[in-house]
C-alpha cells in the first residue's frame, strides 16, 4: 500500500489532474491555483463533486488526508 500522499495521488488522481495538478481532464480543477484549504480538500477527495470520484471507501481517512496535504504542495 502506498505510504506517501504523492504515491497515492499518482495512483488515483494524476490521470485527471496531472502530475503537476494542471491537466484538467474531464473538468478536473487546476490544483496549482485552487484556493481550497486543507479541510475543504479532504472533503472534496472524500465525497467528490460532479465527475470526480468520491474516495471514501476506496482510500482510508489517513490516505485521504495525505493526498490533500500533498495537493497543497502543487500550488
Amino acid at each position: 500500500m502506498p505510504k506517501t500522499g504523492q504515491e497515492i495521488y499518482r495512483r488515483n488522481c494524476a490521470l485527471c489532474h496531472g502530475a503537476d495538478g494542471k491537466l484538467g481532464v474531464s473538468g478536473a480543477k487546476d490544483l496549482s491555483t485552487s484556493p481550497m484549504g486543507l479541510d475543504e480538500r479532504i472533503n472534496r477527495i472524500a465525497y467528490g463533486k460532479d465527475l470526480m470520484t468520491p474516495f471514501t471507501g476506496l482510500l482510508t481517512d489517513e490516505e485521504i488526508r495525505l493526498v490533500a496535504e500533498y495537493t497543497l504542495t502543487l500550488k
